[in-house]
């Protein structure tokens, strides 16, 4: 049997300090993040990804109304010629320092998405290999082809994907565990829990730091573990998607005490889960 547990009113995790009264943890990041609330509604699982369809096409609808507008067209000067621009009169100073906001503004929207939907947000999502792949994706559909750009997304979002779903430990045998991934530490130590034959495998916040599409393939581990291997699997655990995924039963838990107890279709209950985790 596999069962997850949900703890409920945790101990605050190590904080290094704050930033506008938000705890930080370094280079540990910010974990247990809310999900996505709107009218005091939870937007998670199959829903999120309808609600961010439906924004992605509010911002391009918006956007090739933009287009069009005088605006729009000063735009397009500026991106041909500033020179030109400003001797018709333009400010092209003002003008991109207003694009600049704008853009700044959508990628602040993409990055609270993105944190409501896995949960935590760690430095590693900002770093320059992760900042470029916007850069390549658009070279590569071209940079006056928007609906190209948006393809292309969705094929590298699909192919990550595949990728960590068919991830092979053995490719990595003279890799130092250390210089792994999260995702491949934590695949890595339950491989090295397998080798000793065991009957009963524990596993504190498998989720902690890994990325999110990664989180996925090691819900798919765990569940052929305990099919396979008929090994039963105890998880202690605060990623809601992660529970729903594995878990055949849970309990709730408050400093130590059981609070109360949930089969595999009541966990199905987001809310009621939510509920019991807290720092």
């Amino acid at each position: 049997m596999v069962s997850g547990s949900a703890l409920g009113q945790q101990s605050a995790p190590h904080v290094v300090g704050t930033v506008l009264g938000i705890p930080i943890g370094g280079f540990n990041g910010i974990n247990k993040i809310p999900s996505l609330e709107i009218g005091g509604i939870s937007i998670s699982q199959l829903h999120f990804y309808f609600f961010v369809v439906a924004v992605l096409l509010i911002i391009y609808l918006a956007m090739k109304k933009v287009e069009k507008s005088n605006f729009g067209y000063a735009l397009f000067g500026i991106r041909e010629n500033k020179e030109r621009s400003e001797m018709f009169g333009y400010d092209t100073a003002k003008i991109q320092t207003l694009i600049f906001a704008i853009s700044g503004g959508l990628a602040g929207l993409a990055g609270g998405l993105f944190a409501g939907w896995s949960g935590y947000v760690v430095p590693t999502n900002f770093s320059v290999n992760s900042s470029t792949i916007a850069v390549i994706m658009v070279a590569v559909a071209g940079r006056k082809n928007v609906i190209g750009a948006m393809i292309m997304t969705v094929i590298y979002a699909w192919f990550t994907q595949y990728l960590a779903t068919t991830a092979r430990l053995a490719e990595r045998k003279e890799q130092l565990a250390g210089t792994m991934s999260g995702g491949e530490q934590a695949m890595l130590s339950i491989g090295r829990v397998l080798t000793g034959n065991s009957k009963l495998m524990l596993l504190d916040e498998p989720s902690e730091g890994v990325q999110p599409n990664i989180v996925t393939a090691i819900g798919d581990i765990i569940i052929r573990i305990n099919k396979e291997l008929n090994l039963t699997v105890l998880i202690v655990e605060q990623h809601i998607g992660l529970i729903q995924q594995v878990s055949q039963r849970g309990y709730a838990m408050d400093k130590g005490t059981i609070i109360d107890s949930m089969t595999g279709k009541e966990l199905q209950d987001y809310d009621r889960i939510k509920s019991y985790l807290s720092v």
